[in-house]
């Protein structure tokens, strides 16, 4: 048991090195800034699953177009096992009525471990994409209803995918 936990463990810190570099260039001067906390809940058959997330913003390479490039980091979790987590990738606004506004994003996704809650998650490179719906409260702050969905992508045949649906309260720091 203690182990796999060390295994798994350096494996997250490993691949998480691989996400440094990109931070670094897309954020310019290198700074993270938090900016959320997230909470949500699983749906369908991961529907004893809560997710919570401390999520970074970037600058986001011009290439991508996107309005910022966001990092999230966080658990997985239900009564029985947890997974931490790992995403990178951008996120594109759209402006709506008073103060209303639609997120899009995309992400690679690191999961700790390739198995939860007894059953095989198809490897722990996984992709999240995301719409938010958002009110800007004024004073900084912002509250969105996001729902989500986090699967290999279909790169193995194991793919059961995990939908949730999530609360995020946003402390605005300008970018």
């Amino acid at each position: 048991m203690l182990i796999s936990t060390i295994r798994r463990c350096s494996r997250i810190a490993a691949l998480t090195g691989i996400f440094w570099p990109a931070l670094l260039y897309a954020g310019g001067s290198g700074e993270l800034r938090p900016t959320e906390f997230r909470a949500a809940v699983g749906l369908d058959n991961f529907d004893r699953t809560w997710q919570v997330a401390a999520v970074f913003r970037a600058v986001s390479p011009k290439s991508f177009r996107a309005h910022h490039l966001e990092i999230a980091t966080g658990v997985t979790a239900s009564g029985i096992d947890a997974r931490p987590f790992l995403s990178a990738g951008p996120v594109w606004r759209f402006s709506g009525p008073r103060r209303f506004f639609l997120e899009v994003g995309f992400s690679p996704t690191l999961l700790g471990g390739p198995r939860y809650q007894g059953c095989s998650l198809g490897g722990i490179l996984h992709f999240t994409s995301s719409a938010s719906i958002a009110w800007d409260f004024g004073r900084g702050g912002l509250i969105s209803l996001r729902i989500q969905h986090t699967s290999n992508g279909s790169i193995r045949s194991v793919n059961p995918g995990l939908n949730m649906v999530g609360l995020t309260i946003t402390r605005r720091i300008s970018i």
